[in-house]
């Protein structure tokens, strides 16, 4: 079978100007990330709420519209040397050669969709990680109005906490769990494991309880004396069948603007205490 070398030489040509199109767009996003981060006012910025999701989706989109937009390059030249090429302007290669290129070229091609796919894919997960965790920090911001401090996003080891809240009833370090909700769909905790209905696998919270020792190790030595760090897991979308346990609460978006009502005797800080841990907080 003839291999047509006009036509695989064009799409060559038009797979290289997508390739330089990609590289020199990569460039060009981390010298803008580079340059915004020399801004004197860069470090003075508090972590928002999800903002760690928000800046994985943007980066994620902007990737996206990025591919797509190389698409467009790579068709654009391929239909300009196509139709207004005059020939023969490539070397001449034997036909096996050519079909060598033209298989290349589909590999290329397969690998790219292919990689769209799954950054599609990712997208679609995290954006609904993202929404969850809105929904629960928008439940919290009626526990600001109650003069406590609301921080979001802190790195403990390779994991983060979603959310803490820091005020006289003490510090409450937040955990979002995102399940698909279900109607009528109920969460119950049982020796260390949720339930999320009847028929779901249970979920562990070991490494969560891990997550939370460290932090508390932390907070020991940033006040030089023991604290009780409570633990609440936020289940948005889903009805509580129960408060939980002595160790954790367990409270969906709208009961969880009630978490300070949930109070220890050993939990409570002195204002001196609570300066100590929002510096620390604000630091992170």
């Amino acid at each position: 079978m003839y291999a047509d070398p006009h036509i695989i030489s064009s799409l060559s040509v038009a797979a290289a100007a997508a390739v330089l199109f990609l590289l020199g767009s990569k460039a060009w996003v981390l010298a803008d990330t580079w340059l915004r981060a020399q801004t004197p006012f860069a470090s003075m910025i508090k972590r928002e709420a999800v903002g760690h999701y928000s800046k994985t989706l943007k980066n994620m989109e902007a990737s996206m519209n990025t591919h797509a937009a190389a698409f467009a390059v790579a068709a654009l030249v391929f239909l300009s040397i196509f139709f207004f090429a005059s020939e023969p302007w490539y070397s001449p290669l034997d036909n096996m050669s050519w079909w060598a290129v033209f298989v290349f070229l589909s590999v290329l091609l397969v690998v790219e969709i292919v990689s769209l796919v799954r950054l599609q894919h990712s997208r679609f997960l995290l954006a609904k990680q993202f929404d969850a965790r809105v929904t629960a920090a928008q439940g919290l911001q009626v526990v600001a109005t109650k003069g406590n401090h609301i921080f979001h996003s802190i790195p403990i080891g390779d994991e983060l906490i979603d959310h803490v809240v820091v005020g006289s009833d003490g510090i409450y370090a937040v955990h979002v769990l995102v399940r698909n909700p279900k109607k009528h769909g109920t969460v119950n905790l049982r020796d260390n494991k949720l339930l999320f209905g009847q028929n779901a696998p249970a979920y562990s919270l070991d490494n969560w309880n891990k997550t939370l020792k460290a932090f508390t190790t932390i907070l020991n030595g940033v006040l030089g004396h023991p604290v009780r760090v409570m633990s609440v897991i936020a289940v948005p979308g889903w009805l509580t069948g129960d408060y939980g346990s002595d160790r954790h609460l367990i409270a969906n978006q709208d009961n969880l603007i009630t978490l300070t009502g949930w109070k220890h005797a050993d939990a409570y800080l002195m204002n001196d205490d609570v300066e100590k841990v929002k510096h620390y907080l604000d630091m992170q």
